[in-house]
């Protein structure tokens, strides 16, 4: 039975617009006529069963004869976004519906009208959303036959100097290429070669330190390469991310910020896809809006588990992940070159300074990759660069200028700390070596804020060590006995807040104090501990 709300609304409609249709065609009128088309957005297409997404999608039809009879400019546009409104989330979900009557001659009598305006600067605007949208609804023999076409006058819009139009045209191929990927699963291995080649040297051409276009969210491209390694993960990742990412390219060609970041977080994407078998990635859509007007997001989950060999192997990436470690160890030097150690805010230099200097030029662009690759540590770790200097690495980073670069930077240390009693050690005498040379007794902000990171890792000790208690069945005999080497750690830190003790300011006395006392509460949540049936 048809839901009788869809009959309510679609006679209401047509009451509505059969009244304005007949009134004198005013600039007033044309108006109306769009806030009533306007007011359709929230219109939902039924996908089951089969007898409600017939009703929809001839309700559509009606609509479809307006659009190709209307003479008004603005209307025809108000009805060409009403149309993406409506089928793009069909276009998400559709799958044996494509091949359905109703939607194949909608999709049949819109085509060649919007395909034709596309060709027209006053439409294009509007078009190019609708063609895409029908190429996405359509069947597969009528994709493939139509798609080269557009592919080709999206591929030359990305170049445009209109911005707005560069962004369409990239939005537009983002989603046919979930399409062809994803949905369709390519064609033929020539075919389907010839067609990535042309995406691929259209957005990131080779030699050119830019991608194209400019000044887009990154997101795009890094959706763009997850759909192809989807179906040809070699391709996405030879001919693509070790090009971004510079693999087996001298290191005097430099730095591309913009390349690198977008070759690494597509490399990461990918990665998690396939440790959590997330299986397809949903089509891309436009950020939903309720009729509230409040937007919709989802929250993605990263992994923050060191990526290991095994587990590289496991997911068929171990081919390629020695490399992808070379290239980030490579750029992470670089970076803490250019953009790290110079910008600390233990430099005398750099105290008058403001960080809104910091984000000029190329240097914003280098510090936005820093953040990128702190971010990904320890699901990265650098191959050549031993866990001492990652560890100081860090560690210095915490004091640089830019924020969000320091707590990534302290985000890094404590998922190190997550990984073994090692990396533990590591972080916490690591961090203690750097108070102690790096930070002068003058420096009293930056020793006290320091101090106070330190005691996050110890309280972060603590509750790994007392969560770990929790998981032991009551037989055990033995829990939780520390280590040698965390002794050694732990002596470190109670030497370095004896000598803090001694400063002449209250409140650094204080948080010595406060590392003394987190220390001890260590020793006692490792303390050995015995069953009762123990005797």
């Amino acid at each position: 039975m048809i839901d009788c709300r869809f009959h309510a609304v679609k006679k209401h409609f047509n009451l509505e617009l059969r009244e304005l249709k007949i009134r004198d065609q005013t600039p007033y009128t044309a108006q109306s006529i769009i806030s009533l088309l306007t007011g359709l957005k929230y219109f939902k297409v039924k996908m089951h069963p089969i007898e409600e997404f017939e009703a929809s999608v001839s309700f559509l039809h009606e609509l479809a004869q307006y659009f190709l009879d209307v003479k008004d400019r603005d209307i025809k546009h108000a009805l060409a976004q009403l149309f993406v409104d409506i089928l793009l989330p069909v276009a998400a979900t559709a799958k044996n519906e494509v091949n359905v009557p109703v939607l194949k001659n909608l999709v049949d009598s819109l085509y060649t009208s919007a395909v034709d305006m596309t060709t027209k600067k006053k439409h294009n605007f509007h078009m190019f959303p609708l063609v895409t949208c029908l190429l996405c609804v359509s069947q597969k023999q009528f994709f493939l036959q139509n798609w080269p076409y557009f592919l080709t006058m999206c591929l030359s819009q990305l170049r445009s100097k209109d911005t707005k139009m560069s962004r369409i045209a990239l939005d537009s191929l983002h989603r046919l290429l979930w399409i062809y990927m994803v949905r369709i699963k390519c064609e033929s291995n020539t075919a389907t070669h010839s067609r990535l080649q042309s995406i691929v040297s259209s957005l990131f051409p080779r030699g050119s330190k830019m991608v194209t276009p400019r000044d887009v969210p990154l997101n795009f491209f890094v959706k763009i390469i997850q759909f192809i390694a989807k179906e040809r993960l070699d391709f996405a990742m030879k001919e693509i991310i070790f090009d971004l990412l510079g693999v087996g390219r001298q290191a005097k060609v430099g730095l591309t910020p913009e390349r690198m970041s977008i070759g690494l977080r597509a490399f990461l994407v990918i990665a998690d896809s396939l440790q959590q078998k997330d299986g397809d990635p949903p089509m891309p859509q436009s950020q939903p809006i309720l009729p509230s007007g409040s937007t919709v997001r989802v929250k993605r989950t990263f992994l923050n588990k060191m990526l290991t060999e095994p587990t590289a192997k496991t997911i068929g990436l171990v081919q390629y992940y020695p490399h992808i470690l070379k290239a980030f160890d490579s750029i992470l030097r670089a970076l803490d070159l250019q953009v790290g150690r110079s910008w600390l805010m233990t430099k005398s230099e750099n105290a008058s300074k403001e960080p809104e200097e910091l984000m000029t030029g190329e240097r914003k662009a280098k510090i936005e990759l820093f953040r990128t690759c702190i971010a990904a540590i320890p699901r990265l770790i650098p191959d050549g660069m031993s866990s001492q200097e990652l560890v100081e690495l860090l560690t210095r980073l915490t004091v640089h200028m830019d924020e969000e670069l320091k707590g990534h930077a302290f985000q890094a240390l404590q998922n190190l700390m997550l990984e073994s009693n090692i990396w533990r050690e590591h972080v916490i005498s690591g961090f203690v070596l750097f108070v102690q040379k790096d930070i002068a007794d003058t420096q009293t902000q930056i020793l006290d804020s320091t101090i106070r990171l330190i005691m996050q890792l110890l309280v972060q000790w603590k509750s790994n060590v007392n969560s770990h208690k929790e998981k032991q069945p009551t037989e055990n005999i033995v829990v939780n006995r520390l280590e040698p080497s965390n002794l050694g750690v732990l002596h470190e830190v109670e030497g370095l807040a004896i000598v803090l003790l001694c400063s002449n300011r209250v409140v650094t006395r204080k948080l010595a104090l406060h590392l003394l006392k987190e220390v001890r509460n260590i020793f006692f949540a490792s303390a050995v501990q015995v069953s009762k049936n123990y005797n």
